[in-house]
C-alpha cells in the first residue's frame, strides 16, 4: 500500500487526506502504539488548545473511547481496549487510500431491501453468505456503530473463537472466514423449533461474553417489549430472563417473515439463523414506489 501511495494519485474532494498525510498515517499503523499516541488522532496530532475538532478519520473510523456496557450485561463503564482502536483506524485508513488511490469518494452506505435478502436466503447459490452485502458500501451504521462495525459485531456472532481484533480488515476476506465458518457449523438440530432455540441461545451468549459484553450487548441493544403493540420499542432490558425473551423475539420475527414468504428456514444452521435475525431487526428497508408521480421513496424500518 506504502508503495502504491507514493505513485500519482488524484484526491477524491477538498478535505481528503493529503498524500503526505496518509502515508504519515501509513508509518503511525504500521506497528503497535500505546493510547496517548493514538489519542493524538483524535484531534490531529498538530491541534492546538482551541483547535479541538475531531478528525473525519478518528470520527469515520467509528471510535468512542468510553461507553456503559447494558444492564443485563453487568452494567459499568468500559474503556475501549487500545488494540480495537488501532484496528478501526487502520480500516479506516486502508478505505482512505483506496479512495485516494481510485480518485472516487465512497459511495454513501444504504440499507438493503427487505425483499433482496429475502432472495439471497431463498437462493441455493447465494445464500451461504446472506446477509452479508457483497460491498462494504452496502452495509449503514447503527446507532454509534460505524458499518465496518456493524459488519464484524454481525460476523463476531458465527465466527465464536474469534475477537473483534482478529478479524480481517479488508471486506472479501472477512466474507471468507464467515463462508468458512459456516460451511463447517454442525448443529444437532432436528426440527425448526430447536433451530430457533439454539439461534436464541447463540445470541445471548454473544451479547453477554465477558471481554466484549462492551460492544456486543450495545450492538444487540435488546429491548423489553413495548406496553402497546405499534408504539415504538420498550425500554433496554436489564436481565438475563428478559434479555433470553427479547433475543426470542428477534428469532420468531425472522421465522414468521421467511414462512411468510415460503423460505426453508431448516437450511440454516442456528448461528447463521441467529446473524440474520439481527441483521433483519435493524438494517433492512422497504422500497415504496409513489405510481401518481413516478417518484420512488424509500422507508425506513
Amino acid at each position: 500500500m506504502r508503495a502504491r501511495m507514493l505513485q500519482d494519485g488524484n484526491l477524491p474532494g477538498g478535505d481528503a487526506p493529503t498524500r503526505r498525510e496518509l502515508l504519515r498515517r501509513l508509518e503511525l499503523m504500521s506497528a503497535a502504539r500505546p493510547l496517548d499516541v493514538l489519542l493524538m488522532e483524535r484531534h490531529g496530532p498538530q491541534a492546538g488548545a482551541t483547535k479541538r475538532r475531531v478528525t473525519d478519520w478518528w470520527r469515520n473510523a467509528g471510535i468512542a473511547l468510553r461507553f456503559r456496557a447494558p444492564a443485563w450485561c453487568g452494567g459499568g463503564r468500559f474503556t475501549i481496549p487500545v488494540a480495537a482502536i488501532h484496528y478501526d483506524l487502520s480500516h479506516q485508513l486502508l478505505l482512505d487510500a483506496e479512495a485516494f488511490l481510485s480518485g472516487v469518494s465512497p459511495p454513501a452506505h444504504a440499507k438493503q431491501l427487505y425483499n433482496d435478502v429475502f432472495a439471497m436466503c431463498r437462493s441455493p447459490e447465494r445464500r451461504d453468505l446472506a446477509p452479508f452485502p457483497q460491498h462494504l458500501d452496502g452495509q449503514c451504521r447503527s446507532h454509534s456503530f460505524v458499518p465496518h462495525q456493524c459488519l464484524r459485531q454481525l460476523a463476531l456472532i458465527e465466527l465464536t473463537e474469534s475477537s473483534y481484533t482478529d478479524l480481517p480488515l479488508d471486506h472479501g476476506s472477512l466474507l471468507g472466514e464467515v463462508r468458512r465458518v459456516r460451511a463447517s457449523e454442525v448443529s444437532q438440530c432436528q426440527v425448526q423449533s430447536e433451530v430457533r432455540e439454539a439461534a436464541v441461545a447463540r445470541l445471548v451468549q454473544y451479547g453477554g461474553h465477558g471481554d466484549q459484553a462492551y460492544a456486543n450487548g450495545r450492538f444487540l441493544d435488546l429491548k423489553e417489549a413495548p406496553a402497546q403493540a405499534g408504539h415504538g420499542r420498550g425500554k433496554g432490558v436489564e436481565n438475563a430472563l428478559a434479555a433470553h425473551s427479547a433475543a426470542r423475539r428477534l428469532v420468531e420475527r425472522l421465522a414468521a417473515a421467511l414462512q411468510d414468504k415460503g423460505i426453508d428456514m431448516t437450511c440454516f444452521q442456528p448461528n447463521h439463523f441467529a446473524t440474520l435475525s439481527v441483521y433483519y431487526d435493524k438494517f433492512l428497508r422497504t422500497e415504496v414506489s409513489n405510481q401518481m408521480t413516478g417518484v420512488r421513496r424509500s422507508r425506513m424500518y
